[in-house]
């Protein structure tokens, strides 16, 4: 699923302010005479690109490095300020914790080399972008390191994540915007956290307050969804500054969940109220059945917003999502607990 405020006026009017009134319909606002940008070196250890116009990030929250290879499995190991749960629990029917409490399904295993394969397959999608109204005939790209990530027509939306590292990683990039009369390069900011059966891909442009987020993966079948007990995920949360914690509670027989984010200092505490978990399609691909949850967030500092998460996975081992409004976007990446009665 894809989700984008981009706009092309917006972003034009901020580029002619820095762009000294130049007259060009292809607009570079560091160079007006030239429409394409070369402000994007590759870095040389990581594969992390660099921009010679940095965007400002909290120098209290530093990025963290890219992962580095686990040594027996070919996986990559996550970042520690972002675990991930990889190592399956006792599957025992009893919760050590709450002997009371039966397990229903244990907490998610590493993956088979089918559900990685499956998964690899998902990292590259033709979809059908959710965009308001009014602007279905703007065509946008977004590049990391030259390689295109998202080349999306408006209608249609080509996705290649298939590059992106597993865990969080933070990108600087760039998004060109274009329609039948202009075209604008602009820098970006392009945050990634993939797991092991699903990602979300989080662009924000630099100039203005649009960003464009897409969340990707196995889909979750609907009949595969649990229909009872309760599970909690855990996992990252992150804006174009920060890098925060989500938890989230899923009641499947009520089917409800809601939860909370912390750790972003733009937007304090995020409660993620009670939302419905809806089995049937997924608005992007008509044709894919999976669980969607959906709800409002109240943020401790700035406006309300709304948030939507989809289950992945054989057996919803993960949720990908945001909780966004029309200028502040949050990725949302968790995996599943054991599922107890």
């Amino acid at each position: 699923m894809q989700k984008t405020t981009l706009n092309l006026a917006v972003i034009i009017a901020a580029a002619l302010l820095t762009a000294c009134g130049g007259s060009s319909d292809d607009i570079n606002p560091a160079d007006t005479g030239n429409p394409t940008p070369t402000n994007l070196t590759p870095a040389a250890s990581n594969g992390q690109t660099t921009t010679n116009n940095p965007v400002r990030t909290s120098p209290s929250t530093p990025i963290p490095t890219n992962q580095t290879p686990a040594a027996s499995s070919g996986q990559t190991s996550p970042n520690t300020n972002n675990p991930v749960r990889t190592t399956p629990t006792n599957p025992n029917t009893q919760n050590p914790a709450n002997p009371g409490n039966r397990i229903l399904a244990p907490a998610p295993s590493m993956p088979n080399a089918a559900e990685r394969a499956a998964f690899n397959n998902k990292k590259r999608s033709l979809e059908r972008p959710e965009v308001k109204s009014g602007e279905l005939s703007l065509t946008y790209e977004i590049k990391v390191n030259g390689k295109k990530i998202i080349n999306s027509t408006g209608s249609l939306a080509e996705r290649d994540f298939s590059h992106m590292p597993h865990g969080f990683s933070s990108h600087a990039g760039e998004i060109t915007v274009s329609n039948n009369k202009k075209r604008i390069t602009v820098p970006a900011i392009v945050r990634s956290y993939q797991g092991f059966r699903s990602g979300v891909v989080t662009t924000y442009d630099t100039t203005t307050n649009g960003y464009d987020i897409a969340f990707y993966g196995v889909n979750t079948p609907a009949t595969a969804i649990p229909s009872t007990g309760r599970a909690t995920y855990t996992g990252t949360a992150f804006d174009k500054n920060d890098i925060g914690r989500l938890t989230y509670n899923v009641d499947f027989g009520a089917k409800t969940g809601q939860g909370y984010v912390e750790g972003l200092t733009q937007h304090g505490r995020i409660t993620l109220n009670r939302g419905k978990v809806k089995l049937g399609s997924l608005r992007s691909v008509p044709s894919t059945l999976s669980g969607e949850v959906t709800g409002t967030a109240t943020a401790a500092k700035g406006a309300g917003l709304d948030y939507a998460m989809h289950f992945f996975g054989n057996q919803a081992e993960e949720i990908a999502g945001y909780v966004a409004n029309e200028t502040d976007a949050i990725a949302l990446h968790g995996t599943r607990g054991e599922i107890t009665q």
